[in-house]
């Protein structure tokens, strides 16, 4: 009788990181699985880990690559070899909770669902930090139930990371479909993410950070992204070939323009500093002619800020395209208080940690009156430029909306403002996933 999960786990040089990886894998509460470990031309010494494994614990198969070909056939192979009703496909460096398996199984079981996607944690391994990765709060309602692409056409690309790691797939939907790993040095991942949203029929979303996503260890297959540039594009490309062809590229057509902007200005920051103006000359010249993003207008985007990015990929200017996952970058200010100033709106932010005087620093900067701050702890912080930092209680009544910079905080503000006229607004959404200035606004 085959596995009710299969882990399809290519390995190539994940050094030290292999042995806590396949050690929180054996510690799962689920038993019933069976890892697929294929080494694909390690020279760290991987290949003798996995016997070793093996030779302990029956599920594991190790399987090996007579020579380097890459994690995309590597993952390929895995899925022809794979006989579980269901199939996760992990990285060798990361590691896992051990309710990993069992929630995503339990979710695909009593749900019916082609694909089960969890939180993770990117930790940071250059600094031993590690932060929590969430979508949006506003899409919650319609995730954390079974949905599919036609419910969010604007923000299916978006939601969720490209990686398959935090997500649990039914074996026989990657079949019917033919959904593969696209065999680039890096993206691969790209078309199979988008497109297995697109053929899926049931889709959910659990709201359980379930891994450990190591982040600087130096062997992420996007750390090549500088010498292979048209990875990125070539993967776009095939997709935008794919939803023309079904004859459903007009439906999706501003969520992708919105994805690809976001996705390649981010991406700019892999590339080298001697790599930079062919990155953007290939983009300009034929990344976007190609995908029919050449002469748009702000209305073929999501939000105005998407807008923004599209420019700055259109103009090859590396500074306005970089992101991050903690430091709000000033374009994104600039739009907010631009945004916020033709609504005449009475803003007050929540809180006043880092994120707070940030937020308060470009606030002064573009000339953009704050009325209030809010603080929990309000008595050790003052006042910050004529401003006094308050409890929520003293509310002035010409605030309108809360500003929240730090997204841990959205359910706590918006529980303490229910039955008041006050909104709230998911500053993480807006500047990080490109939502519209009106629809990150909470109610």
């Amino acid at each position: 009788m085959s596995e009710e999960v299969t882990i399809i786990m290519p390995v190539y040089n994940p050094g030290k990181y292999l042995r806590p990886c396949l050690d929180s894998l054996l510690a799962q509460t689920m038993e019933d699985f069976r890892i697929i470990a294929i080494d694909d031309g390690s020279t760290d010494g991987s290949w003798d880990i996995l016997r070793e494994y093996a030779a302990r614990d029956a599920r594991i198969l190790p399987q090996q690559n007579p020579y380097n070909i890459g994690a995309a056939r590597t993952r390929n192979m895995g899925i022809q070899l794979a006989q579980g009703e269901y199939v996760v496909i992990l990285d060798a460096d990361d590691y896992f909770e051990p309710d990993y398996l069992e929630c995503l199984w339990t979710a695909c079981k009593e749900n019916d669902l082609d694909i089960a996607i969890c939180d993770f944690y990117w930790r940071d391994e250059l600094i031993g930090e590690e932060y929590l990765i969430t979508p949006p709060r506003k899409f919650l309602t319609i995730i954390n139930r079974p949905f599919n692409w036609e419910e969010l056409p604007r923000y299916i690309f978006q939601l969720f990371r490209f990686p398959p790691y935090l997500k649990m797939y039914r074996r026989s939907f990657l079949r019917e479909y033919g959904v593969l790993f696209q065999d680039l040095s890096n993206s691969n991942d790209v078309y199979f993410s988008e497109m297995s949203f697109i053929y899926a029929n049931r889709i959910m979303h659990i709201s359980t950070p379930l891994l450990h996503y190591r982040y600087n260890t130096g062997q992420q297959i996007s750390t090549p992204r500088g010498r292979k540039i048209e990875c990125l594009w070539l993967a776009f490309l095939k997709t935008y070939r794919e939803l023309c062809r079904l004859g459903i590229f007009d439906v999706l057509k501003k969520g992708f323009f919105s994805h690809v902007a976001f996705t390649a200005c981010a991406c700019s920051g892999y590339v080298s500093r001697e790599k930079e103006s062919a990155y953007f000359k290939l983009w300009q010249e034929r990344g976007l002619p190609s995908l029919g993003m050449s002469n748009l207008t702000k209305e073929c985007f999501i939000s105005s800020f998407a807008y923004q990015k599209w420019k700055a990929l259109q103009k090859g200017c590396h500074l306005e395209c970089l992101t991050t996952e903690v430091l709000f970058k000033e374009e994104t200010y600039r739009m907010f208080f631009y945004e916020s100033s033709i609504r005449n709106m009475g803003i007050a932010h929540w809180g006043y940690g880092k994120l707070g005087k940030e937020f308060c620093e470009y606030a002064k900067k573009y000339n953009f009156q704050v009325v209030e701050i809010y603080d929990k702890d309000c008595s050790k912080w003052g006042e910050y430029d004529g401003i006094s930092v308050k409890s929520f209680q003293e509310c002035n009544p010409s605030v309108e909306m809360i500003v929240v910079t730090n997204e841990r905080f959205i359910d706590d503000v918006l529980s303490q403002t229910a039955g008041t006229t006050l909104t709230v607004f998911d500053f993480t959404a807006y500047c990080l996933y490109g939502v519209g200035f009106e629809e990150s606004i909470c109610y």
